[in-house]
């Protein structure tokens, strides 16, 4: 499907951004319940299994994919155009460092599981 109409930089860049806000906004939403329903199984998990409670961090990774929706949220705003790039890439090592410690606490606790699969 073809656009004939003018569309300015501003203007496509504004519909662009909006886009790719909302999307990352509904995996952002995705991925703290997935994590929440995680460390709740974790946590069972761990007391069965009298381990530290690693699940924590689980939380912990939720508090930083919150963080990063947030500044997200204000590299979209129009005010800060500006900074807009270096706002999206912290954003990203944000989410990146809430993985590393989502797939360090899982880890502690579901790690049995690859030796179950072996056995197979």
């Amino acid at each position: 499907m073809e656009f004939d109409g003018v569309v300015s930089y501003h203007e496509e860049g504004a519909q662009m951004n909006l886009f790719i806000v909302q999307n990352v906004f509904f995996l952002d939403i995705a991925s703290i319940i997935i994590l929440i329903v995680i460390a709740y199984l974790s946590k069972r998990l761990g007391e069965a299994l009298k381990t530290p409670p690693y699940y924590k961090l689980l939380y912990g990774a939720v508090g930083l994919i919150i963080a990063a929706a947030i500044v997200n949220a204000f590299a979209a705003n129009e005010l800060v155009k500006l900074s807009a790039g270096p706002l999206n890439t912290v954003s990203m090592i944000i989410r990146f460092f809430s993985g590393i410690i989502s797939v360090f606490a899982c880890l502690q606790y579901w790690k049995w599981l690859f030796s179950e699969i072996a056995k197979g």
